[in-house]
């Protein structure tokens, strides 16, 4: 009987990313978060820099986030409806670009610092 050599036994689909073969890294980690959340799955685009824009389809849909427990790699740029984000203690992870309406629950944060740190098209409402 003949021993198999590792690469016989294996089969990596053959691309630039050695990490995304091997199913790991921080590409994989957001994807996988990502599609946990279940208003996110196939409406999401991992940018080079790991940024996230999320695309609803339906314009008048709004994406709810917990910010309270969100992981340190999860940062969004672009969110293409309504936000409504949950537990927001620091802009952690914040979109830079809202294309609707932000509603927010925080003691910490206040309707200023949104302003300042993201573009809103529509009305930024405290809950």
């Amino acid at each position: 009987m003949r021993a198999k050599f590792i690469n016989e036994n294996m089969s990596f689909e053959r691309s630039n990313d050695a990490l995304k073969d091997l199913n790991i890294g921080k590409r994989i980690k957001i994807e996988k978060w990502l599609n946990i959340k279940e208003n996110f799955v196939g409406y999401y685009c991992i940018n080079r820099d790991l940024t996230i824009d999320v695309n609803l389809k339906h314009p008048s849909s709004s994406a709810g986030i917990n910010f309270g427990n969100i992981p340190d790699y999860i940062k969004f740029n672009f969110i293409n409806s309504s936000l409504a984000a949950f537990n927001l203690h620091s802009l952690k992870g914040f979109p830079k670009i809202v294309n609707g309406s932000v509603t927010f629950q925080s003691i910490s944060v206040t309707k200023e610092e949104i302003e300042n740190f993201c573009d809103v098209k529509g009305n930024i409402i405290k809950m």
